[in-house]
Formats: C-alpha cells, sequence, structure tokens
C-alpha cells in the first residue's frame, strides 16, 4: 500500500501528538494545567494536596511537606502501595503521633474533626477529593486496623 506525502505527514503529526501525550499523563501533567494556581496554598482560593499512600507511611507526591491555602481544597490521593489503604482528614490541636486509639484504629470520633476521607483504595488507585479547610492543624491518617500504628500519619498545616 502506499501513502501520499500528505498522508505520511498527518499520520506522523498524529503519533507525535498521541506520543506527547501519553508523556505528559506518565509525567503526571494533564494538558489544560497550564493556567492553574500553584499546588501550595493560595490565600482564600483552592489548593491542590497531592498524597502518597505506601507501606506504612503518608508523604507529599510533590515537594517536602503538607501545606494548604484556607479555603476548599482539592486532595488528590494515590495509593502507590500494594497493601489497600484510605485517609482520613482530621481537623485536630493533637500531633499526627498522639491520636487516641482504640482496638488498632483511630478512634476518630475522639480524635477531632473528620473534614475529608476516601473509602479503602486498593493499590495503584487514585481518587481526588474535594475538602473544605479553615485555618488550624490537620492530621492525615491510614484508619485501617494497625496501618497508623505502622506510621501511616502525616501533618497538614493550613494557614
Amino acid at each position: 500500500m502506499r501513502y501520499s506525502p500528505a498522508a505520511i505527514l498527518k499520520l506522523t503529526g498524529a503519533a507525535l501528538l498521541a506520543v506527547g501525550l501519553v508523556a505528559l499523563i506518565a509525567c503526571g501533567g494533564s494538558p489544560d494545567r497550564s493556567d492553574e494556581a500553584p499546588d501550595d496554598a493560595s490565600e482564600g482560593g483552592s489548593s491542590t494536596v497531592h498524597v502518597a499512600l505506601n507501606e506504612w507511611s503518608i508523604s507529599p507526591a510533590h515537594g517536602s511537606g503538607f501545606e494548604a491555602g484556607k479555603g476548599d481544597a482539592v486532595l488528590e490521593i494515590h495509593n502507590e502501595g500494594a497493601a489497600p489503604h484510605d485517609l482520613k482528614v482530621i481537623k485536630t490541636d493533637l500531633p499526627p503521633d498522639a491520636l487516641p486509639t482504640s482496638n488498632g484504629i483511630v478512634d476518630l470520633e475522639a480524635a477531632g474533626e473528620v473534614v475529608a476521607g476516601t473509602d479503602t483504595l486498593s493499590g495503584g488507585e487514585i481518587v481526588v477529593e474535594e475538602a473544605h479547610l479553615e485555618p488550624g492543624n490537620y492530621v492525615l491518617v491510614c484508619s485501617i486496623p494497625g496501618h497508623y500504628q505502622a506510621g501511616m500519619t502525616a501533618a497538614l498545616a493550613v494557614k
């Protein structure tokens, strides 16, 4: 089968576009993110908090700590581990390693106010949750039995 030069150019252009989009998505990008606010805190606006769950940690997917601006926030949660995990966001003045527990799990009612959370996520699963965050201290925890005690907790500061 023979192709005209114009058909070859069209096919080559389409292939390059597809490769570029795959590379962008694989690197965590999105074609329409160029005009978004930065991932950190924004005064009274929207913040995006990228959370990576793994055995046995909760860590920022980007950067070195968890911070957000007051107001509406988007939580992008990646279960990068093989085990199932969940995420609960608790507004509390308690330190991340001092939450009350009962029968191997965090006592969410006694710990503070749960302002956001996920159901159990399978390994490799990604979810996006929304939350309204007031200034203060928050703790992120995995509430699956034994996971908090294994180290699945982190602090989130909202300014």
